[in-house]
């Protein structure tokens, strides 16, 4: 006990980032393997520089993947009408002044149901919440339902 409370460092028992407290190392991009010709144009490293992503691209990006995953659970099945019911369901779940609305929540979790097991929704509801908020009704393979 006497060793562990000293001012010294123990290496055996000391957590790898109070270590190396005082080094300060730089955090270079990773190299992306498919970036070809991207250098960073004179650094010593030879770092590969990935270009800047937008907000937007970066939106357009997750969407495209959650609209790819999604797609034969519902979202080739899903209607603009229902999209619209379950983005309004979504917008009105929490109210900072008045906390969770359950009748929202409720009906969002009965909605969801109808197009997926109640397991998958737990297990996926992030990436769904994330693929209906972005999703618009020219997105959708139907039109009014």
């Amino acid at each position: 006990m006497q060793q562990m409370m000293s001012s010294e460092k123990v290496l055996d028992r000391t957590p790898v980032f109070l270590l190396a407290e005082n080094a300060v190392l730089p955090v270079l991009p990773a190299a992306n393997p498919f970036a070809r010709g991207r250098s960073s144009g004179g650094t010593d490293r030879g770092e590969v520089l990935l270009p800047r992503m937008t907000e937007r691209r970066a939106k357009e990006d997750l969407k495209w993947y959650l609209m790819n995953k999604y797609r034969t659970l519902f979202t080739d099945k899903l209607t603009r009408d229902e999209l619209e019911e379950l983005q309004h369901c979504l917008r009105h779940r929490y109210d900072p002044r008045r906390g969770w609305n359950r009748e929202y929540l409720r009906r969002f979790v009965l909605k969801m149901k109808e197009y997926m097991q109640e397991e998958t929704l737990k297990r996926e509801i992030a990436g769904i919440e994330a693929l209906l908020t972005l999703m618009k009704p020219e997105d959708l393979k139907r039109g009014e339902g």
